[in-house]
């Protein structure tokens, strides 16, 4: 009795140990497998196991605890058609549905097994290949996630799907495109203001861009993450790259952020003091003239109108906002280049050539000069000019590249902030091709001197056409650079040309002014406790930048020095006198920085209040003056303070020739249309102003054509709601006298509003008229600052006279504090001599 309980217990436990079914396999009877006579286990029911000889023989020492489903598929297709011989238990235990696959079936005969467990094996394998190449198919390529959530988002179960297909058998396609999509729905194609955007993207790719779209500013793509991060705005998730990478092929749109357009100035400034290359794209074309052009259908042309970085942000009065507690940067945009080194070790020697800018002032600073290992002399200048923007010319050496990395690579550095760096490449033939250049560029300045009799200005531009060749190369470049930012046109102010190892400045090398604190001091690097800090107490912008480049290059001509010690002495005795008191009140009162405005006037980039605020400053400082007409008139002995004065009233006349033309109502309230005087208004602005009075009356007198067709009496009144001008009002009550040509805009339940065909009419025409008068405007205002611009150099000097008198005022200030004493010089046969 052992025996047989033994038996049935093991054939009941067998039950748990069955290999899981697998959907479409047929139900059939397990046998167990064959085994070698000397196998240790040699049980009926050894084949619900894995046996031991097949694991040795794969090169497993013990048997595996877990097989995988494909060896359980093929033990049950090695199984099937072998009888069991306790086949009669399992039909009486009836252990679950499970175990019924396995039971044995008599109506199929032991000489049909066979043939069945071939065909069902064949078919087996062949489900399970294809449904390998389903999976690989659809889960293996780059969008197979978007397209798991399409399949999911159309209420498709995707197991039940790949069961059918298996079931199917056939090739899958493409699911079909939907019929009527929904208007907005996402196609995968980029809109053609995308493509639009892309073409001007890849033209330049170093550069932001901010896109005008409707009444929105956007950034499009990797530009949209840049801009979310410095402006703390919202970015929102989409591709991020311009090459249509495959990475992003699930993703149906550009990441994008939007400003609103009266912002724009300031997310710019915040951009480029970030150190950004920002470009805006804005829209050419206005809609009404649009409408009636060739191109109604296609989208609003743009085009890159604007270009800014750090040098040469000129768009905006005041400084760049630079979060930094380092001294400022002197706002110069620096070009270097410089030859192959020569010698070895210590005797190494190059040969250098810079050529720096100030925008927002037109200096521009040249220098030609060899320079020792140490590059010592690079050293010096830089700290001196510190530039915010570097534009090297071909390849520096490892010396040279790693001091400017070091002078300006880091966010903290003596420079004040980190410094843009932009790199362009230097031909063999650079030099031929930048004299050429650089003489094409003078041509016709040179053609005009060479007509009129200005000496002076033919000596100029033949000066500047002669410069070194590392510097015409500088100069070339520089142009080329400035032409994107519509600079160019600095370089025609030939007298601000200035070399810096001129002969009557001291020339203070980097290790001097670090250890002498002149231009910051040494234990936290800003600008409180330096030299400059010290002596600074001037009232202007332009007095401030004047008075750095005093105390940082000191004078060396003895004649100079004591008429600039005799001019702070007159002031320091005469500090409360009515004469020094007007002086001052003349200085604080003026609150514009008159020597950035009046360069951005030259680009033609000034806006209407400005311009008014500049012409009236400056009307107001010549008539402070008016009756000085030669330097003793001044009352001022010194002959600084008389010559900068007497310079001041010479442009009384031009500055009220100008203003002469201005209505300065309109200017102060920004209203192009009633800028210019009557008398002073172009053919232009007049034309399409009569054109608006003349679409105006005859849509006044329209209204006696609609009141007869609704069959009043009286003129129908014209509403204007929702800013939809000429509304006709008609009662509901009423509304069956309305013709079925008239439009209706919008109703309530009592009213409702139309405009008639007519109407339609004339408001186009009237918009034609209104955007032609704004470019009319537009054009006359560009106009009259170029006629400004050519009296630059005379109001150039006046401000330069202002700035005088603020940096003596503020050394007489100096002077005037306790410890400090005048300064007396020997000869220059004396021996040196200190003696305090």
């Amino acid at each position: 009795m052992a025996g047989p309980s033994k038996e049935k217990k093991q054939q009941f436990l067998t039950n748990f140990f069955t290999p899981k079914t697998v959907n479409g396999l047929a139900a059939s009877l397990r046998q167990p497998q064959s085994q070698d006579a000397d196998s240790p286990i040699n049980t009926p029911d050894s084949s619900r196991k894995r046996p031991l000889q097949e694991d040795t023989d794969n090169g497993n020492d013990t048997p595996l605890k877990k097989r995988s489903k494909a060896v359980d598929v093929e033990n049950e297709d090695d199984d099937v058609g072998k009888p069991s011989p306790k086949s009669p238990t399992l039909a009486r235990s009836r252990p679950g549905a499970r175990t019924e696959r396995y039971l044995y079936n008599g109506s199929i005969s032991r000489e049909d097994v066979p043939g069945v467990d071939e065909e069902e094996n064949t078919a087996e394998k062949r489900r399970k290949e294809e449904l390998h190449r389903k999976f690989v198919q659809k889960l293996g390529r780059p969008d197979s996630m978007a397209y798991g959530r399409r399949r999911n988002g159309q209420g498709d179960d995707d197991a039940q799907a790949v069961d059918d297909d298996a079931e199917d058998g056939e090739e899958e396609e493409p699911p079909p495109p939907t019929k009527g999509k929904k208007k907005g729905a996402k196609t995968g194609k980029l809109t053609p203001m995308e493509i639009q955007f892309l073409d001007i993207k890849r033209k330049h790719m170093d550069t932001l861009l901010i896109v005008e779209v409707g009444y929105k500013f956007k950034f499009f793509g990797e530009d949209a993450r840049i801009a979310a991060k410095e402006l703390s705005i919202v970015c929102i998730p989409g591709k991020l790259r311009y090459d249509e990478h495959p990475s992003e092929a699930h993703l149906d749109r550009f990441a994008s952020a939007s400003i609103p357009v009266h912002r724009l100035p300031v997310h710019a400034k915040r951009l480029v003091a970030a150190g950004h290359k920002v470009g805006v794209v804005r829209q050419v074309e206005t809609a009404a003239l649009k409408k009636v052009g060739d191109n109604r259908n296609a989208p609003f042309t743009r085009k890159l109108t604007n270009v800014y970085t750090k040098g040469t942000y000129v768009d905006e009065i005041g400084e760049l906002d630079q979060a930094t507690s380092g001294a400022p940067a002197g706002g110069y945009l620096l070009c270097i280049t410089e030859t192959k080194a020569k010698g070895f070790g210590t005797d190494e020697k190059v040969d250098v050539g810079i050529i720096a800018v100030q925008p927002a002032t037109g200096d521009i600073i040249y220098d030609n000069f060899e320079d020792g290992f140490m590059r010592s002399e690079i050293e010096t200048r830089l700290l001196h000019i510190s530039p915010c923007e570097f534009l090297i010319v071909g390849e520096l050496t490892k010396a040279t590249d790693k001091l400017i990395q070091h002078l300006s690579g880091s966010a903290t550095n003596v420079f004040g902030d980190r410094s843009r760096v932009e790199k362009i490449p230097k031909s063999k033939t650079i030099a031929a091709e930048a004299y050429s250049h650089v003489a094409q560029f003078y041509s016709a300045k040179l053609k005009e001197a060479s007509e009129g009799s200005n000496e002076q200005a033919s000596a100029l531009l033949d000066k500047v056409l002669k410069l070194p060749e590392p510097v015409t190369i500088c100069l070339s470049s520089m142009i080329n650079h400035l032409t994107e930012y519509g600079l160019e046109h600095i370089f025609d102010l030939t007298k601000y040309f200035q070399s810096f190892s001129a002969r009557q400045h001291m020339l203070i090398n980097g290790t001097t002014l670090e250890s002498l604190e002149v231009y910051r001091n040494q234990t936290d690097h800003t600008e409180k406790g330096s030299l400059f800090w010290a002596l600074d107490k001037t009232v202007t912008r332009f007095g401030q930048r004047l008075l750095r480049k005093w105390i940082g290059r000191p004078l060396l001509d003895k004649e100079r020095l004591e008429e600039r010690v005799a001019a702070v002495e007159e002031l320091l005795e005469n500090s409360s006198t009515a004469k020094v008191d007007q002086l001052e009140h003349l200085l604080k009162n003026i609150k514009t920085d008159l020597e950035r405005s009046l360069i951005r006037i030259y680009y033609g980039k000034c806006t209407r209040p400005e311009l008014l605020a500049v012409l009236q400053t400056l009307q107001r400082i010549a008539m402070e003056f008016a009756r000085v007409k030669s330097p003793a008139d001044t009352g001022f002995k010194s002959v600084a303070i008389a010559n900068a004065i007497s310079s001041l009233p010479l442009i009384l006349p031009t500055v009220l020739s100008y203003l002469d033309r201005i209505n300065a109502d309109a200017a102060r309230k920004n209203d192009k249309y009633t800028f210019f005087r009557e008398s002073e208004e172009t053919d232009a602005i007049t034309e399409h102003k009569l054109g608006i009075a003349s679409v105006e009356q005859e849509l006044d007198a329209h209204r006696k054509v609609a009141a007869q067709t609704l069959g009043k009496k009286t003129p129908v009144p014209y509403v204007t709601v929702a800013g939809i001008e000429y509304l006709i009002q008609v009662s509901n009550a009423d509304i069956k006298r309305v013709p079925a040509s008239w439009l209706k805009i919008s109703g309530t339940k009592k009213l409702s509003r139309f405009h008639t065909p007519e109407v339609v009419r004339l408001i186009s025409e009237r918009d034609q008229h209104k955007e032609a008068l704004s470019a009319a405007c537009d054009t006359a205002f560009t106009s009259l600052l170029e006629s400004i611009a050519a009296d630059y150099q005379p109001l150039r000097d006046a401000v330069s006279s202002l700035a005088t008198l603020d940096c003596l005022l503020s050394l007489s200030k100096v002077a005037a504090l306790p410890g400090y004493s005048k300064p007396t010089f020997l000869p220059a046969d004396a021996p040196p001599t200190i003696s305090i």
